[in-house]
């Protein structure tokens, strides 16, 4: 029983190393920005013409991820609005969900 807390704890710190690891934490933070999605989804638009393809299959994907991510992650939310709002901003409490409907599952 003991080996197997050791090694729960080693996965867990090795998984908090790599989350706060300064590149994880910016394409993280730019992964669930809707104004960086905005930006990949209008130049695939503007490459695919259109069509459905797996790159805009993957964009739409990726837009799901964003709202879903927004709308249950409630202690480790991503502001949705990063390249417009600072930390400072009474605005970004609200923009990450603190304050509106929070679903749990």
């Amino acid at each position: 029983m003991e080996m197997l807390s050791l090694v729960h704890f080693l996965f867990y710190e090795l998984t908090m190393m790599m989350f706060n690891h300064p590149v994880v934490l910016v394409l993280r933070q730019g992964g669930h920005s809707l104004v960086v999605w905005l930006t990949v989804f209008l130049f695939t638009l503007l490459v695919t013409r259109l069509r459905l393809t797996p790159w805009m299959a993957f964009v739409y994907g990726w837009l799901g991820h964003v709202v879903t991510d927004f709308l249950t992650h409630v202690s480790d939310a991503i502001p949705i609005f990063l390249s417009f709002i600072t930390y400072s901003d009474s605005w970004h409490r609200f923009l990450l969900g603190t304050t509106i409907l929070r679903l749990r599952i």
